[in-house]
């Protein structure tokens, strides 16, 4: 039996399996007949069943992922937010504009790009079902994409292909852009909590089997949290001074109220230094060099007179050897005499 840790994501668990937090959407009479013509058919109320709507939404933000970054508008450490915020038209509902980058505009005649881009261009295909006559088209271009994410191996992943890729019964799918965002933002903050405890492995694992990710998406999902978690440290020195006085500041107020003057007095201190009140560095920096000059001085002697000493001083041989030759050059007060007598004497010679 192999020994892994056991992984659990309960936040996501439980909004997937919560009702659509998306406003209810009323049904034009010819949508109202569809469903009704659906619901009577074979595989109708599996639309309906409340079951299936947690793998519906996961597959739905899946699926929307994927026709993003085939279209050139959303790369691997990106959130959909964050790449489709403000576009206009809309990419939910009305269309999504395609930008392939060169390569992909290379690669346009392999695979699945080529049925993406006609589509796109062509037909002006959104992000979700869309209620009206494009919506043949999307059901195979899902069922395009569907193949390469492998969504038959994928928990209830036949039943939600069963759905989506028939026009009668993906109309009947309540899933908004707000729920796939939210199910972005869980699956992001479970991956970076699992990464945090059992590495990238960890997160490959337990998405890919939870949950049915393809391989390549699981990797992404790595560096999409990477990505999101850098987020959390890019700030500046004023940013962090100013979070750190408020802290202080808390600290201070709540020592003031359990009258304990010690932990007060350490915390104005702390928050002196922090906003630059106490000074931390010597204002001379050439006392400083000679301090440190006395200071290397002194253990030279203490080595010479007492090598015991000169142990529990912690003396360095490098520092004793840079002394040496600081005091060759630093001239002495005999030296300076010297210098003095000599030139006294040239004066004199020099006067007579």
């Amino acid at each position: 039996m192999e020994d892994r840790p056991k992984i659990r994501t309960p936040a996501l668990d439980d909004f997937l399996a919560s009702p659509p937090s998306d406003l209810p959407r009323y049904l034009t009479a010819a949508e109202s007949l569809r469903s009704f013509r659906a619901i009577r058919e074979e595989g109708g109320e599996l639309a309906r069943d409340p079951d299936l709507q947690p793998a519906l939404r996961i597959t739905l933000w899946r699926f929307a992922r994927a026709l993003a970054q085939a279209a050139g508008r959303l790369s691997e450490d990106e959130t959909l937010e964050d790449a489709l915020t403000d576009s206009r038209p809309d990419p939910w509902r009305e269309r999504l504009v395609a930008r392939p980058t060169p390569v992909q505009r290379a690669l346009t005649r392999h695979g699945s790009a080529t049925a993406v881009f006609e589509a796109l261009s062509r037909d002006g295909i959104p992000l979700l079902p869309p209620r009206d006559g494009r919506i043949a088209v999307w059901c195979a271009l899902f069922e395009r994409l569907g193949d390469d994410l492998m969504l038959r191996r994928a928990c209830r992943g036949p039943d939600c292909l069963a759905v989506l890729t028939n026009p009668d019964l993906a109309v009947l799918v309540e899933v908004g852009p707000r729920a796939v965002e939210q199910v972005e933002e869980l699956v992001v903050d479970q991956a970076q909590r699992v990464l945090v405890r059992h590495g990238e492995r960890g997160v490959a694992d337990h998405f890919r089997g939870a949950y049915g990710l393809s391989r390549r998406e699981a990797l992404g999902l790595v560096n999409l949290a990477r990505a999101d978690a850098l987020k959390y440290g890019r700030s500046s020195v004023e940013d962090d001074r100013a979070l750190m006085v408020a802290v202080l500041k808390d600290y201070l107020d709540r020592a003031r109220e359990s009258m304990n003057m010690g932990d007060e007095i350490r915390a104005i201190r702390e928050m002196a230094r922090v906003q630059g009140l106490t000074r931390t560095e010597p204002e001379n920096v050439a006392a400083e060099f000679l301090g440190v000059v006395r200071r290397v001085s002194g253990r030279q002697e203490a080595l010479q007179l007492a090598p015991a000493a000169a142990e529990a001083l912690d003396i360095d041989e490098d520092d004793i050897r840079e002394v040496e030759d600081l005091s060759k050059e630093i001239p002495t007060d005999r030296d300076a005499r010297e210098d003095d007598s000599l030139v006294a004497f040239d004066a004199a010679e020099a006067t007579e």
